[in-house]
C-alpha cells in the first residue's frame, strides 16, 4: 500500500491489486496476509473506496488511516467534495453511524459511538442525514427502525464539548446545529414510518432525533432529560414544541430543572413515549419488527399492529404526574423564573410528608445559568402562546438563540468547562444571579441572526 504513488497524466480511477505481508499504520492498526483490491483515484491520490477478497478483521479501518483524517479532509476538499461530504465520510469509516436495509423493507439506521453514551458528533448526525435521506427517497423503504448500540445509551445527546474548543466557535456552532436542526427537521417530516427504541440515557439531541418522529418505545430503563442550562445552553432541538402535546408546565419544569423522567408512565404522560415494552422484550419487538411484511400504502397500520402487541401497562401514575399539581402551581403562568423560585421557596415551606420535594428542585433550577434559565423562560413562553407553532419555526427561532448564547456570552463556555472540561461542577455564572439579568441583554439574544449566517447554515445548506 506504502508503495501506491500517484501516475502523471493520469485523472481516472485505476484498479490496483496488493498483496501486503504485513503493515502497521500510524495509529497501530494493522493489516496481515490478504489479497485486496482496493480503488484509487490517482489524480488526487485519495483513498476512494475499497473491498476484501478475504476479509482480515480491522482492515478497513487499517485502510481508511494510512493517511492522518484531516490530510484526507483537505485531499477531499481540494478533489471538490464538499466539507459536509468529508465529515460523513469520516463517520462512516469509523462505522459511528451504521445503516442497512432489511428485505421487508425496514432500514436500520444504529448510533454507535458506546464509549461515549452514543453522543453524537457533527460528522455522525451528516452521516445520518445523509443515510436517512436515502431511505425516504429509495422505494424498497418502506419504515425506518432508529437504535443506539449500547443498552445504557440512545443517545446522550450532541458533541458540545467540540463546540466549546473549536478556534472559530461561530462557525462550529452554527455548523453544528444547522446539521442537527435540519436533521431533526427530515425526522419530523418523513411520511414513511420513524421508529424510535428509547432504551437507556436520551438527552439533547438524542430526544430531537426520537421526540419528533412518529412511534417511540420508551422501557423501565429510559432515561430521558434536558440538563442544557447546566452548561450554559438553551434546551433546544425543538423540546419546547415537543412541549406543547405534554400537560401544562410540566415541560419547562424539565427544561429548567434539567430533571430526569425516567417512569415508563411519565414518559406517556408527557407524550415523550407512545408505547412502552418492557426492556426484556424490545429484542423480540425489534426482530418483528425486521420480519413484518409491509404492504404499500399500509406501512403505519402494518408497524402500529406489531407495536401494540408487545406494548404494556406502565403501571401509572409516576412520580412526575402525582406531583403535577405542586408543579403547575410554581411554574405555571408565572412572569419569569425569579417568580418560579419565589413559588418554590413557599412551597418548600408548606410541603408536607407526602413526598414532595420541592427543596431539591430548587437546587437543581438554581444550578443553572441565570442567563440560559430567563432565555428558556421566554422562549419556551413564546412558544407555549402559539399553540400552532410549527416546529421548523420553533428551531429556527433556537438556531438564531443558541449562536448568541455561544458566542456572545460567557455561559456555555464555562458551563462546559466546569461540567465537561475541568469538570469541578462549579461554574461561574456572569451574571451570577437572575437579579442581575438585564432586559436589553435578553432583547439581544434574541434579535434576529445576521442573514448571511441564517441563510448558510439553516436554510441552504445541503448533504
Amino acid at each position: 500500500l506504502a508503495a501506491v504513488h500517484p501516475v502523471q497524466g493520469m485523472s481516472s480511477p485505476a484498479t490496483l491489486s496488493v498483496t501486503p505481508l504485513r503493515y502497521t499504520s500510524y495509529n497501530g492498526a494493522c493489516l496481515t496476509r490478504s489479497r485486496a483490491v482496493i480503488r484509487i483515484h490517482l489524480a488526487s491520490f485519495s483513498l476512494r473506496t475499497f473491498r476484501t477478497c478475504t476479509r482480515v478483521p480491522g482492515f478497513a479501518r487499517a485502510a481508511s488511516c494510512i493517511t492522518p483524517p484531516h490530510h484526507r479532509a483537505r485531499r477531499n476538499l481540494r478533489s471538490g467534495a464538499s466539507a459536509m461530504a468529508c465529515v460523513a465520510a469520516e463517520a462512516a469509516k469509523e462505522d459511528r453511524v451504521q445503516g442497512e436495509l432489511l428485505p421487508n423493507g425496514v432500514a436500520v439506521v444504529t448510533i454507535h459511538r458506546p464509549q461515549a453514551l452514543n453522543a453524537a458528533d457533527e460528522a455522525m448526525v451528516v452521516a445520518m442525514h445523509k443515510l436517512l435521506d436515502g431511505y425516504a427517497h429509495d422505494p424498497a423503504c418502506r419504515a425506518v427502525l432508529l437504535e443506539g448500540s449500547a443498552a445504557r445509551a440512545f443517545c446522550s445527546g450532541g458533541d458540545v464539548k467540540a463546540i466549546a474548543q473549536a478556534d472559530d466557535r461561530r462557525a462550529a456552532a452554527a455548523a453544528a446545529l444547522g446539521a442537527e436542526y435540519q436533521l431533526i427537521c427530515a425526522i419530523a417530516n418523513m411520511t414513511k414510518p420513524v421508529i424510535s427504541l428509547m432504551e437507556g440515557v436520551v438527552m439533547g439531541f438524542g430526544l430531537g432525533i426520537s421526540g419528533h418522529g412518529r412511534y417511540r418505545v420508551v422501557t423501565e430503563n429510559t432515561n430521558v432529560a434536558m440538563p442544557e442550562n447546566s452548561i450554559g445552553l438553551l434546551p433546544d432541538v425543538g423540546f419546547a414544541h415537543m412541549c406543547l402535546r405534554a400537560p401544562e408546565a410540566l415541560g419547562l419544569y424539565m427544561a429548567l430543572t434539567g430533571a430526569r423522567v425516567q417512569h415508563p408512565a411519565d414518559l406517556l404522560h408527557m407524550h415523550i413515549g407512545t408505547h412502552f415494552t418492557p426492556s426484556s422484550e424490545l429484542p423480540e419487538l425489534r426482530e418483528a419488527l425486521l420480519k413484518v411484511e409491509l404492504p404499500e400504502g399500509g406501512e403505519h397500520e402494518a408497524v402500529e399492529a406489531v407495536l401494540l402487541a408487545y406494548a404494556a401497562d406502565a403501571a401509572g401514575p409516576g412520580p412526575l404526574a402525582m406531583h403535577q399539581p405542586s408543579i403547575q402551581r410554581c411554574f405555571s403562568g408565572k412572569p419569569d423564573v425569579s417568580a418560579i423560585v419565589q413559588a418554590l421557596k413557599s412551597e418548600v415551606e408548606d410541603a408536607q410528608e407526602d413526598g414532595r420535594q420541592p427543596e431539591k428542585v430548587l437546587a437543581m433550577l438554581q444550578g443553572g445559568s441565570p442567563t440560559t434559565l430567563s432565555v428558556t423562560h421566554r422562549h419556551y413562553a413564546n412558544v407555549a402562546a402559539d399553540q400552532s407553532s410549527k416546529l421548523e419555526d420553533v428551531l429556527k427561532a433556537e438556531f438564531g438563540i443558541c449562536v448568541r448564547i455561544i458566542n456572545e456570552t460567557p455561559e456555555f463556555l464555562e458551563g462546559v468547562r466546569a461540567a465537561l472540561i475541568d469538570k469541578d461542577r462549579t461554574p461561574k455564572w456572569l451574571p451570577p444571579s437572575l437579579t442581575k439579568i438585564e432586559s436589553e441583554m435578553m432583547d439581544a439574544i434574541f434579535a434576529p441572526l445576521d442573514k448571511l449566517i441564517e441563510e448558510k447554515w439553516f436554510h441552504s445548506r445541503t448533504f
